[in-house]
């Protein structure tokens, strides 16, 4: 396995629509939320965002660009849980990958009845 910083800048950029088609169409999800919180991964990993997937890990995929001490995916769970405390929504289960994340923070949103972002 190559280096993992090199693989997903080379990856093929996929734009939004297409994403949110693939991973979310028919999840119930508000596309624009979606493009928000997928908008602030793209921001805290130092890509752009059509490199990104739902599917990409934090300790796999993106492990070289974050670590559970590191400014991005500490700064990710403080907000998943602050968000979620404040909410009164109880986080269950790990939050493993973006896409762990954009489901909570749709989720977490959608308790508090406004937007996050």
């Amino acid at each position: 396995m190559g280096d993992p910083v090199k693989i997903l800048e080379a990856r093929e950029s996929v734009g939004f629509d297409a994403i949110f088609d693939r991973y979310y169409a028919n999840s119930g999800l508000n596309p624009e939320s979606v493009h928000v919180f997928l908008k602030y991964m793209a921001t805290e990993m130092y890509l752009p965002m059509d490199k990104l997937r739902p599917t990409d890990r934090f300790d796999v995929e993106l492990s070289q660009r974050t670590s559970e001490w590191d400014s991005g995916f500490g700064l990710v769970l403080d907000e998943v849980m602050r968000s979620a405390r404040e909410a009164g929504v109880e986080i269950t289960g790990k939050i493993e990958s973006i896409d762990d994340y954009i489901r909570w923070m749709c989720a977490i949103e959608a308790a508090s009845g406004k937007p996050l972002r």
